[in-house]
């Protein structure tokens, strides 16, 4: 639960930062850790931070690699069943993916 609302605080404040090295290498650690780390926190929290992530133009491309689709193939087959939530923002992030400048 702590590590849910840490998430979400985290995710929001790098959300707001625009310094744009260190903001660069924050985020990207984060979504690495994020990635690795994914059983850590809720799905909900996971899918939460996922979402305001790949908003970003740098970590929607870094989360675009095989990782980055299996953990969204993984969310679609068992999670997103069971939790509507999780579901939205599983298509959300989908929907970003799609709309990203390198796509």
């Amino acid at each position: 639960m702590q590590r849910d609302i840490a998430s979400h605080i985290i995710v929001l404040l790098l959300g707001a930062q625009t310094n744009h090295e260190k903001y660069k290498k924050d985020s990207s650690d984060l979504l690495n850790w994020l990635m690795q780390n994914e059983k850590n926190l809720s799905e909900h929290a996971f899918t939460f931070a996922l979402v305001n992530l790949v908003k970003l133009n740098h970590l929607a491309k870094q989360f675009s690699t095989d990782q980055g689709f299996n953990l969204i193939d993984n969310l679609l087959g068992n999670a997103c069943i069971t939790n509507p939530q999780v579901g939205y923002n599983t298509v959300t992030i989908l929907w970003i993916l799609s709309n990203s400048e390198f796509a």
